[in-house]
């Protein structure tokens, strides 16, 4: 690819002095960096190292330098940021102290549970995942309460009711570095060993021999580094020529670590002759990068569309999730965009999925009976196993739910429950087969809320413990959740969906970012406080990465929201569709 076919903007990027690229969304920042591999991998004798953070972002950079296949073997790396840790550093070093090579895997959830659940000895329950918990620097570990289920919230409250939190993430440490010594590490504990390697007594020589083997380290989405990440890449400038490129504002794993302020000390440490930025947006229009700007907090440029010529209003629908899927239909039509190239993108897969119409209808309700006929529902009609498999273990929680525990055994977990009910798990397993057996070829509402008040007493009655009244607890489904199960997926059709986390790096010609009818309060604020005060938070972040992956058209799946977030648009000068 001839740097002449780069913007003015983009040539900076393959400047040997350009340390730090700041590249906002759509910017050909992948197009640049590309460019600057290959050109640096043509001019010296050493390797070129080029990291990301995904695979698929690899092979999009393999695919571009395809027509270079050279560049792409040794001396020169291509390849996730993990793998290079892992290769480089990590491996020399334990195969060094253990005599073999160390096992990689991706999270402790891909080893046996026997080996990884966190749990008390002196409590019931299941425990923990260790996957739950985080190695956040060589001996503190952090938990993720984020990512537990209903059984581990549980456990979790159980826990801290007993006062012995600590003790868990005692145990949780011991367990994580009892394998890191056996040469066993997750993605996260590799990093964490990595950087400790680097700032040893060893680290200079690390760095020594690397810097032998290349002459140019490029990190693309350096946003997504974690504290470990960031302080290896650090270290590494010290040694070789690092130049890395991030997006601030796309900086929505949290959950592992990441944090734009790592980046945002990074880049304002460089001189500014070190400095470029990637402002021009090359995919989206004139009204999706206004919105797309308006949304920004951590970027130091603004964002500018390449194309200021006409373009379509933002929507912003109000409504059911349902209208909201039919008002998006229509625009579609409007503008002749396929279903297949648009998408709707929510934090939760539930809220993206409540409007294309795959939402478990269970969702718009805590009734057994309406839970009861969306789980079948989606038994009966999603082809996802993994949705499949999620409906029934709801109905396995709705027949736990409805018998009477202590306290103490309502809060200890499944475990323990089946332990008093005297049942192995798969009689739980059973017992949600048979409802599911009964259940799914009844096509009238009043004889599904019978039919469910039969077959849960057949398999409550005669348990040692008593169950609720089912009349009352189990009724026939609502009338709008009962139409949505048998009707809702047949006459509307089914646009893709997606969380906003999965899409990250993709792009559609047109995006409806769902927000769900009650917003999470983070700091006693909502997402939408926070786009108008300007805070620079991870909810408005998300928002940020979805209105993103839109090219011609926007909209917004407001609901109740629809006159905050039309307010928030025009303040911004944005053109605006309400419907």
């Amino acid at each position: 690819m001839p740097a002449a076919e780069l913007s003015d903007e983009q040539a900076k990027v393959l400047l040997a002095a350009t340390r730090v690229v700041e590249a906002g969304p759509g910017s050909g920042k992948t197009r640049a960096l590309v460019q600057r591999y290959l050109q640096t991998a043509e001019a010296t004798t050493r390797g070129v190292a080029l990291l990301s953070f995904t695979n698929s972002a690899v092979n999009e950079v393999r695919r571009r330098a395809g027509s270079s296949p050279r560049f792409l073997r040794a001396p020169h790396f291509v390849g996730t940021i993990d793998s290079f840790l892992h290769r480089f550093i990590v491996t020399p070093a334990e195969v060094s102290r253990l005599g073999r090579l160390p096992v990689y895997r991706a999270s402790w959830g891909d080893l046996a549970s026997e080996f990884t659940a966190v749990r008390l000895r002196s409590l019931r329950g299941s425990g923990l995942a260790l996957s739950a918990f985080r190695l956040s620097q060589p001996n503190v570990v952090e938990l993720n309460e984020m990512t537990l289920g209903w059984e581990e919230n549980g456990y979790l409250a159980q826990v801290d009711s007993a006062g012995v939190r600590q003790q868990l993430m005692n145990l949780a440490r011991s367990k994580i570095l009892g394998f890191n010594n056996a040469g066993i590490y997750d993605a996260n504990t590799a990093r964490v060993k990595a950087f400790s390697l680097l700032n040893d007594a060893n680290g200079e020589a690390i760095v020594s021999r690397l810097t032998k083997r290349f002459a140019s380290l490029l990190v693309d989405e350096a946003q997504d580094c974690d504290e470990a990440e960031m302080g290896i890449i650090r270290r590494l400038s010290m040694g070789l020529s690092v130049t890395v490129v991030a997006d601030p504002d796309q900086a929505i794993y949290e959950f592992r670590g990441s944090k734009p302020e790592l980046f945002m000390a990074y880049r304002d440490e460089q001189d500014d002759d070190d400095r470029c930025h990637l402002s021009t947006n090359y995919r989206s229009t004139r009204s999706i990068c206004l919105t797309v700007d308006s949304l920004r907090a951590a970027g130091g440029s603004p964002i500018a569309a390449a194309d200021n010529g006409p373009c379509s209003e933002v929507l912003v629908l109000c409504g059911t999730p349902a209208e909201q899927q039919q008002k998006f239909l229509d625009a579609l039509d409007e503008h002749g965009i396929d279903l297949a190239d648009a998408v709707v993108l929510a934090h939760s897969l539930a809220d993206a999925a409540a409007v294309t119409g795959s939402a478990a209808p269970e969702r718009a309700s805590t009734a057994a009976g309406n839970r009861l006929a969306g789980a079948i529902h989606i038994l009966t009609t999603d082809p996802s196993p993994a949705r499949r498999l999620d409906a029934v273990q709801r109905i396995e929680r709705i027949i736990l739910s409805l018998i009477i525990w202590e306290d103490e055994v309502r809060k200890a977990g499944r475990e323990r429950q089946l332990e008093v009910l005297m049942r192995r798990p798969d009689w739980l397993r059973f017992a949600a087969g048979k409802v599911v057996g009964r259940l799914k070829n009844v096509d009238n509402r009043d004889l599904f809320g019978e039919t469910a008040r039969a077959v849960l007493s057949e398999i409550l009655d005669p348990l040692p413990l008593d169950h609720a009244g089912l009349g009352n607890r189990v009724k026939k489904p609502d009338p709008a959740v009962w139409t949505r199960c048998t009707a809702a997926s047949a006459t509307l059709p089914e646009i893709p969906s997606s969380t906003v986390h999965a899409a990250k790096g993709a792009e559609f010609k047109a995006v409806l970012v769902a927000l769900p009818n009650v917003l999470r309060l983070l700091d006693n604020r909502t997402v939408l406080d926070d786009w108008k005060g300007g805070f620079n938070t991870e909810p408005r972040r998300v928002l940020y990465v979805a209105a993103s992956r839109a090219e011609r058209l926007l909209a917004f799946g407001a609901g109740p929201h629809q006159a905050e977030i039309a307010a928030l648009l025009t303040t911004a000068g944005i053109p605006i569709d309400c419907r």
